[in-house]
């Protein structure tokens, strides 16, 4: 999925945004589509208990569009109404060649393909969840956030996500309907998981995950953060692809710059994890775990994560990364020679980590863990 991923991020990055339209008329017909698909449940072949659910999303769906109205305005203004696919559920999707391709997009009326973006990749993400693999699903979603780079859309993604689910309940009810199916028939089977997933989308857990990674260069944060934003599931932020983002430069490009200098001086940093603490915010503040894959070696960056997480009542976690330093010394070589790491944390770097970094202390729920095993492990009795 993060191939798929990655192509559709460069799918929607090449899209022609929206234009002649104000925001407020963006936001008006973001709304309006998302309630208008609420009008094809009248006189559906759907149960009494099943319209009360949808009823009880519709007034969560109003309500949300409510108050997302603001955020709407501001993704009109910053460009991501787009000539999206609108219809990118699994079925629509073909392998060849090792890579997955939509096809099949919205036809009949062009206009209704103007959509924010990240209500077009909510389809595929409803999709999987709903066949019981939120682990692709969360696999698909981080890579093509990582690769657009558009965390403000957490803001929307919740609401997007019910919508899309509400969109594949309203084509099951009309199959069971016309194919003159029973409650056990495959199509209702479908339309009762797609409602449920709409009602876990729409009630987040109360007390969302914050974790900070923690550890030197080389010492497995990135694949332990990835382990995490699956097992969780997650979304993860990266600082050292928003540090290049920041500063003009693409994932894999490599810059010359040394300590405490060009894309690692106090400045870039300082933007990098303001940049990063605004992200995790949002998406805390919609109800997604959220992951930060950082250093985290100065306390001033640690604390700011951790009172950011108290405020917001969410539950902090530090999770620290180790290895003997010839390991860390080996894999930064390796991935030096291969060329293929986001990370540019050289052997200085590394050599200048254990006089720069600050010890950690009795910062917040502080829980120092070895593996993503020992981390769930805890979860689950601690917080279920």
């Amino acid at each position: 999925m993060q191939k798929t991923a990655s192509q559709l991020a460069e799918f929607h990055r090449q899209l022609p945004a929206k234009t002649g339209i104000t925001p407020d008329t963006a936001a008006e017909q973001a709304s309006a589509s998302v309630l208008n698909n609420f009008l094809h449940f009248e006189g559906s072949h759907i149960s009494e208990e099943s319209s009360l659910q949808i009823d009880g999303i519709e007034t969560w769906t109003r309500n949300q569009a409510e108050l997302l109205t603001p955020a709407f305005k501001q993704r009109a203004a910053n460009g991501f109404i787009r000539d999206c696919h609108d219809d990118l559920h699994l079925a629509n999707l073909f392998e060849q060649d090792g890579c997955i391709f939509p096809y099949d997009s919205l036809e009949f009326n062009p206009e209704l393909r103007w959509i924010d973006q990240v209500s077009d990749i909510a389809f595929l993400v409803t999709d999987l969840m709903v066949r019981g693999r939120t682990d692709l699903a969360y696999a698909f979603l981080n890579t093509w956030l990582e690769e657009s780079g558009d965390y403000d859309g957490l803001a929307v993604l919740r609401f997007y996500l019910v919508y899309r689910c509400m969109v594949r309940l309203k084509v099951a009810s009309i199959q069971t309907r016309h194919l003159n199916e029973g409650v056990q028939g495959a199509h209702a089977i479908k339309a009762r998981r797609y409602l449920a997933l709409a009602q876990m989308l729409m009630n987040p857990p109360e007390h969302p995950l914050l974790v900070l990674m923690h550890g030197f260069s080389a010492s497995g944060k990135t694949r332990t953060s990835g382990n995490l934003m699956l097992e969780l599931p997650a979304i993860r932020i990266r600082s050292d692809l928003e540090r290049k983002r920041l500063q003009g430069l693409q994932r894999h490009q490599h810059s010359d710059a040394t300590i405490d200098t060009g894309i690692y001086s106090s400045a870039s940093t300082e933007q990098t994890y303001m940049t990063v603490a605004a992200y995790c915010e949002t998406g805390l503040k919609t109800g997604f775990n959220m992951v930060t894959d950082a250093t985290f070696g100065k306390r001033k960056w640690r604390s700011l994560f951790l009172a950011m997480a108290n405020r917001l009542g969410a539950r902090p976690t530090i999770m620290q990364c180790s290895a003997p330093l010839d390991v860390l010394k080996s894999r930064i070589r390796q991935r030096t020679t291969d060329g293929l790491d986001e990370s540019d944390a050289d052997l200085a770097v590394l050599e200048h980590q254990p006089t720069s970094f600050e010890p950690l202390d009795r910062e917040g729920h502080q829980l120092v863990i070895k593996d993503v095993t020992d981390f769930m492990a805890a979860e689950s009795t601690l917080h279920l």
